[in-house]
């Protein structure tokens, strides 16, 4: 039996909040200021496994399509050989008769 579950993880957030002190007519000064894209931060997703002692392969998900479609072509196909019995949790992906079926 194998053990498996996916996690999100954020990357790339500062952990910290900068305060920058400026004198009037400072605002957009180069030095007074630190550019971010919206938040700072995005998300990768990632799937992994254990059997026992031993740590299966460890899949980063595509973002923004995860699907019965994309798990399949991202978890289960390249992976086919080495999962004989698979203990998953309830997530919509694996309860998908798609997913089910090509178990």
């Amino acid at each position: 039996v194998i053990w498996t579950d996916e996690s999100s993880f954020k990357i790339g957030k500062k952990s910290h909040q900068v305060l920058v002190w400026r004198r009037v007519g400072e605002k957009f000064n180069e030095d007074c200021i630190e550019s971010t894209f919206q938040s700072g931060q995005s998300s990768m997703m990632i799937w992994g496994c254990f059997q026992g002692l031993k740590m299966g392969p460890m899949v980063i998900l595509p973002k923004g399509c995860q699907n019965a479609q994309s798990f399949i072509n991202n978890v289960y196909k390249p992976n086919q050989d080495n999962i004989p019995i698979l203990m998953e949790d309830g997530a919509a992906v694996h309860r998908s008769r798609l997913a089910q079926g090509w178990r």
